[in-house]
């Protein structure tokens, strides 16, 4: 698949949408919950993430990837896998990341924790969406059939008389 077809595609157009609305919300919680309530950074970072992934696996199933559905269960099961993975992923590589770019800075804890939401975020996303596209909602390919194959060779075989 190009590059341009891949940035192009309508998956990504909704994925964005809810994307952005649901990051929105995914860190204004993260910011309210370290800066007010000086939560641990686990904790800042998987509250939100739990109670925005249910938003997240309606909406992306119902509008990014409803061409590619399968069975609901199933795809509950592997989105909230992948899911994991990539909060996993993501917030592992963020705060390590957050104290390297902070180290000069003399930053506060708070302001690490604010600066991994961010980073966790950048990560987070495209990993999610990929995942999501070519692992979760991969288009479902099925071996043809031995009747359309006949249809096929039918329909050539007129399409030569012609």
């Amino acid at each position: 698949m190009k590059v341009k077809e891949l940035l192009l595609h309508k998956s990504l157009l909704f994925y964005t949408i809810i994307g952005v609305s649901n990051t929105l919300l995914t860190m204004g919680m993260e910011f309210v919950l370290n800066n007010v309530f000086g939560l641990p950074y686990w904790w800042v970072t998987s509250i939100p993430f739990a109670i925005t992934s249910v938003t997240s696996f309606v909406f992306n199933r119902r509008f990014s990837f409803k061409e590619n559905r399968g069975n609901f269960w199933t795809d509950m099961l592997k989105f909230y896998a992948l899911f994991i993975a990539c909060y996993l992923v993501a917030f592992c590589v963020a705060k390590p990341l957050a104290i390297k770019i902070m180290s000069d800075a003399n930053a506060s804890e708070k302001a690490i924790h604010n600066v991994s939401i961010i980073v966790g975020q950048c990560v987070f996303t495209p990993l999610n969406y990929f995942g999501q596209r070519f692992l979760v909602y991969r288009k479902k390919q099925t071996p043809p059939r031995p009747e359309d194959e006949a249809a096929d060779e039918a329909v050539e075989g007129e399409d030569a008389d012609l």
